[in-house]
């Protein structure tokens, strides 16, 4: 249903994406469009609790969570000191509690102000896994029962992670910009070393079945303890391998066996040019240009930083157009214009805003208006003015077609005007030609009778032997008019 006639759908070309299959499943589907429709929500209309939305939206709330979360870390650390089988100070088991109160009431502030769409966010989704299991199962639900989870509970410092979100909120400033890259390059990554552990795991796998085969079941090395201790068998083997991949006193393992195998040699300087060089390196270099590609497409950031500076861009116009108007009019005329061009404020703030100190002369003819400038028109003109030359030509030939454009809109609004006396003209036109037809009939009954009249009596006084004849018609007199019209045409 749908289709066009004779349409049909094209063959799978092969089996589904993984992440397609998941999503044929009940109910995935309707939840992810359930999410998205949540989220342009939030986005577009007022939230339902704007206090805490407010509240969650704050740069303040992260610095005074992240300072929470440093403490608590501390808090989890001189609670880890105490040594086993003796008792935790009250004062760390209430602080404790007071944590745990403390970022649930938060956890639910975020709720309230982003909805519940803000849950499916990984960080978020973190944080309420910190937050309901090591958090409010671990130090209030389990001990009701009795049970006591004192090295689970540790867990929730990881809580420290939140920091971030104080990084994140300051990340413009000059000072935490390294920090922000560096932060933003670890969380992108993820992926990365997923699929870094996947690789060097196989290559592990495969190096540490050859060491196995080829050196440690060979005669030369079944008696050999350093050999079997190390390569023994594959779990150790692997585990070796990832030692020598890191240099790890590769020496004092790899030196032994190679004195007395060249086929040993072989494999362990092509496993470390493959793991140590190879794969650590172009990790490295990967990591990095996803680092700096994060930070480029951090749009948020870079609208902040476009506001910023566009901000700063106004108040330096401003205070430009305050040390152009000396008469505090409002406005700027020739004079004074032409006065400021030897301050050297206004050169340094033109030169800031990429504007060529030749082409000042010529800016004010560009947007004067009635031989002055108004302060809106100076800011926006000179904004617009800002880049290459093309734009200034362009800025001018708009100024022109504005111009051109008032005088169209004039006689726009003449024609305009005046079209309201056409119909009364158009009705009597009309009125006329109905008028001139009806004349037109009234004297051709006239001149018909004169002619019969006149023809009658100049016939009786010439020739009275003629037999009388028929006068034409009017209509039959016109009819012979344009048949002798044709014939002489």
């Amino acid at each position: 249903p749908g289709l066009p006639q004779g349409a049909e759908l094209e063959p799978s070309q092969g089996p589904a994406p993984l992440v397609l299959w998941f999503q044929r499943l009940p109910g995935v589907l309707q939840a992810r469009a359930a999410i998205y429709v949540r989220r342009q929500r939030n986005e577009l209309e007022p939230p339902e609790w704007a206090f805490a939305a407010l509240v969650a939206r704050s740069w303040k709330k992260d610095v005074l969570i992240s300072t929470l979360v440093l403490i608590n870390a501390v808090v989890i650390l001189l609670d880890s000191m105490v040594p086993a089988g003796e008792e935790v100070p009250s004062l760390l088991t209430d602080a404790e509690h007071a944590f745990t109160a403390f970022f649930l009431m938060e956890w639910w502030v975020r709720v309230l102000g982003f909805s519940w769409a803000c849950l499916f966010e990984p960080f978020n989704m973190f944080d309420t896994v910190i937050v309901w299991v090591c958090g409010v199962l671990f130090t209030w639900v389990l001990p009701v029962f009795g049970l006591r989870v004192r090295a689970i509970r540790k867990l929730s410092a990881l809580r420290v992670v939140r920091v971030l979100d104080l990084i994140r909120s300051f990340r413009l400033l000059s000072a935490v910009r390294e920090l922000w890259i560096l932060a933003l390059g670890m969380v992108s990554c993820m992926r990365l070393l997923f699929w870094m552990g996947v690789i060097i795991g196989t290559v592990h796998f495969m190096f540490g079945v050859a060491i196995v085969e080829l050196v440690a079941k060979s005669a030369e090395f079944q008696e050999d303890k350093h050999v079997q201790l190390h390569f023994g068998s594959l779990p150790d083997s692997m585990f070796t391998l990832f030692q020598i991949m890191t240099f790890d006193s590769w020496g004092y393992i790899c030196r032994p066996i190679i004195y007395r195998s060249p086929v040993a040699a072989v494999l362990f300087f092509l496993f470390m040019g493959v793991s140590g060089l190879v794969l650590f390196n172009l990790m490295t270099a990967i990591v990095v240009r996803m680092a700096f590609e994060s930070v480029k497409q951090d749009e948020d950031a870079v609208n902040r930083l476009k506001d910023f500076q566009r901000f700063k861009t106004l108040v330096g116009l401003f205070e430009v157009f305050q040390e152009i108007d000396q008469d505090s009019s409002g406005k700027v005329n020739e004079k004074e214009f032409a006065d400021v061009l030897t301050n050297s404020f206004f050169l340094k703030t033109m030169n800031a805003l990429g504007l060529d100190v030749d082409d000042l002369p010529g800016i004010f003819d560009i947007l004067e208006d009635n031989g002055e400038i108004a302060i809106r028109d100076f800011i926006v003109g000179l904004l617009r003015l800002e880049g290459r030359a093309v734009a200034r030509d362009v800025l001018k030939a708009n100024a022109q077609f504005e111009g051109v454009n008032s005088d169209v809109a004039r006689v726009e609004a003449d024609v305009a005007k005046h079209a309201t006396r056409l119909p009364r003209v158009m009705q009597t036109m009309e009125a006329t030609h109905e008028f001139s037809d009806e004349i037109q009939v009234v004297l051709g009954e006239v001149v018909e009778r004169l002619n019969a009249i006149g023809l009658r009596r100049t016939c009786r006084q010439t020739v009275q032997e003629l037999p009388a004849m028929p006068l034409p018609t009017a209509r039959q007199a016109r009819r012979m008019e344009q048949a002798a019209n044709r014939r002489g045409g």
